[in-house]
Order: C-alpha cells, then sequence, then structure tokens
C-alpha cells in the first residue's frame, strides 16, 4: 500500500498575487525599456565608430594617392626638362627606361611629340618605337593646349 502524503498547500492571499505579479511587470517592462534604451545608444555608438574609421581609412588612402602623384608628376616634369627627351632623340628611351623601373607593372609611358602623335610606348614587355607615329588627339584623354 501506498501512502499518500496530504499536506495542505497554501497559496498567497490574492492581494499579495497581484502584488507580486504587478512587480514583475514593471520589472519586466523596464527591462524591456532599458534595453531598446541600451540598444539606440549602441547602435549609435557602433555607427559613429564605423564612419570614423572609414574616415580615417579614406584620408589615409587619399594621402598616399597623392603622394604617389606627386611624386610622379615631380619625376615626369623633371623628366622633360632633358633635352633628349625635348628634342626627341634615340637617348630619350634610355631616361624612359629609367624612370619606367620605379612604377607598377600595370603602367605604361607614352611619349607624345608636340603634335600629339604618339611616337613611343614603353611596357613591361619592351619598348615600341612608332616610327610612323599614331595620332591620338582625337581621344578623350588627351588635351591639346
Amino acid at each position: 500500500m501506498r501512502k499518500t502524503n496530504k499536506r495542505k498547500t497554501i497559496r498567497p492571499v490574492p492581494w499579495q498575487q497581484i502584488i507580486v505579479a504587478a512587480i514583475t511587470l514593471i520589472a519586466v517592462v523596464f527591462v524591456i525599456l532599458n534595453d531598446r534604451r541600451n540598444y539606440s545608444e549602441m547602435k549609435k555608438i557602433a555607427m559613429e565608430q564605423f564612419n570614423k574609421q572609414q574616415l580615417l581609412l579614406a584620408k589615409t588612402a587619399a594621402t598616399g594617392m597623392e603622394a604617389y602623384y606627386w611624386e610622379l608628376i615631380k619625376e615626369m616634369s623633371s623628366l622633360v626638362e632633358t633635352p633628349d627627351i625635348q628634342q626627341m632623340s634615340p637617348g630619350s628611351l634610355h631616361y624612359l627606361q629609367h624612370a619606367y623601373l620605379g612604377y607598377s607593372p600595370r603602367t605604361s609611358i607614352r611619349l607624345l611629340d608636340r603634335n600629339g602623335i604618339l611616337r613611343f610606348i614603353l611596357l613591361k614587355t619592351g619598348e615600341k618605337n612608332l616610327s610612323e607615329g599614331i595620332t591620338v588627339k582625337s581621344r578623350t584623354f588627351i588635351n591639346p593646349i
């Protein structure tokens, strides 16, 4: 035979139940509202930090590109001061080859005469001497002065 334990369970009074339920509900609402505010703040902070990092990366890239192109401009400006290049003598190819060693492999150096006729193309694979010339004034990347 089995013995059953007949213990009387004591339930809290209804007004105590209402107070516990109300406190629990208030706590849940407080946590939800607080989490929403924290989520909004964290999202705002994360966006600000992301934007600052992106701005810093963009400035760094721009500074690097600017330095590269200023160096390129200085080097090309000094090349055009060379008499061999000004007169487009065969010795000008030596200067161009020397300058080309410092450029990235995707670059080419093109030498135009005063009339906008392409005379030399210096590529990674070697030079191309265009003795008959190719007129390139009609292309949009060349603007006659």
